[in-house]
């Protein structure tokens, strides 16, 4: 579980940095001006506004009963991915900030927090991004394959996909763990011009990776699935939009189809239709994180890069609060594009109540399945 601290001593006896007499350097140990004003406003705001959102979509699942689709079990799965995403990305960051002055400084979290915070973060991103993959690949079926669609259809296949996306999240975020595996922990002798401040840490500690090529291994295994899922996604999106069935249908259902079966499918299309948008959107707003994850590795090996080290961070923060806005607004993508979500989402929080002869109290009953 890393190294393991057994006094102050022996700490400080093993490593040491030495500041005494160099301001400018030690500065660069504290978090960036930027960062006291985007990690505990900004990304508090985001992280707090997502864990409601996606909090609200599950209540809208669970006791609104025409919500409990196949389709809505896929995106449960992505909100409570999101939500775990959230704390253990943008929640952690906020952890450390409040704990040390110190950027880099996990030794509030210990030797299991760099084993277990990093796993489950990286575990509810892939999760998040192999499921909205999973719910465009089952519109893409339905719509452009739909016999296909219907044999593979069941209650069995839908649990089958779910652990075997939670199992493939938890296989490649366990080959990750040895990129943040060794607690290290090291103390600090600030400037000597520094000494009225009494918020500054003696001993910090980061999770350091085994050797530099785990470094490697962890940017290539956050990209190149998130690249490879993107392009999958966004090819499937592209050919649900170009499908004449798709295109056509909706306008022409009622002239040949009875009043209910043509609401039913126009519901259908808006599902495909909402699961697109969503996809695309995801996958934007991941997008710069991803680009900035494959800058910072080719920052390393350019002897002047072209941004200053403030740029990069403050560039860094704002992919990164775009990932956890992605994570945030996906329940708020459903409510805008189908008009059925919406009614649920007011259904939930406006419903009336009657009391039956009985005087219990009993809920307004609902109809209209969403396919």
């Amino acid at each position: 579980m890393g190294a393991i601290v057994v006094s102050t001593e022996d700490i400080c006896m093993d490593l040491t940095l030495n500041y005494s007499h160099d301001e400018e350097a030690a500065t660069w140990l504290l978090y960036y001006p930027a960062d006291r004003v985007i990690v505990p406003f900004v990304m508090s705001t985001v992280m707090a506004f997502g864990l409601l959102t996606n909090l609200a979509f599950l209540l809208v699942v669970v006791r609104v009963h025409r919500m409990r689709t196949a389709t809505n079990h896929y995106l449960v799965q992505i909100a409570l991915s999101d939500m775990a995403f959230l704390i253990f990305g943008a929640g952690a960051r906020i952890m450390y900030f409040r704990a040390s002055p110190v950027s880099s400084d996990h030794r509030m979290a210990g030797a299991a927090g760099c084993i277990v915070i990093p796993f489950l973060n990286s575990m509810a991103y892939f999760a998040s991004l192999f499921f909205t993959a999973l719910v465009t690949r089952e519109k893409y079926l339905a719509v452009c394959r739909p016999l296909e669609h219907r044999m593979l259809r069941g209650r069995p296949r839908i649990i089958r996909l779910t652990l075997s996306v939670w199992c493939v999240a938890v296989l490649i975020s366990a080959t990750l763990i040895p990129a943040s595996y060794l607690f290290e922990p090291f103390c600090i002798k600030w400037p000597d011009s520094w000494s009225t401040k009494t918020n500054l840490p003696d001993i910090a500690a980061t999770c350091e990776p085994l050797s530099r090529n785990w470094v490697w291994y962890n940017n290539s295994m956050q990209t190149v699935p998130f690249f490879l899922t993107m392009f999958l996604t966004i090819t499937m999106c592209i050919t649900i939009l170009r499908n004449p069935h798709f295109r056509v249908a909706p306008a022409q259902d009622g002239k040949h189809l009875g009043p209910a079966t043509a609401r039913k499918i126009r519901t259908r299309h808006q599902i495909t239709l909402m699961l697109v948008v969503n996809g695309l959107v995801c996958f934007s707003l991941l997008a710069p994180f991803e680009c900035s994850s494959i800058a910072a590795w080719l920052r390393t090996l350019v002897p002047h890069p072209l941004l200053s080290d403030d740029q990069f961070n403050l560039s860094t923060q704002i992919v990164r609060i775009l990932a956890y806005l992605q994570a945030a607004i996906n329940p708020i993508v459903y409510y805008i594009v189908h008009p059925s979500y919406r009614s649920a989402f007011f259904e939930l929080f406006k419903r009336s109540k009657r009391l039956d002869p009985n005087g219990k109290t009993q809920s307004t009953q609902f109809c209209n399945t969403v396919a």
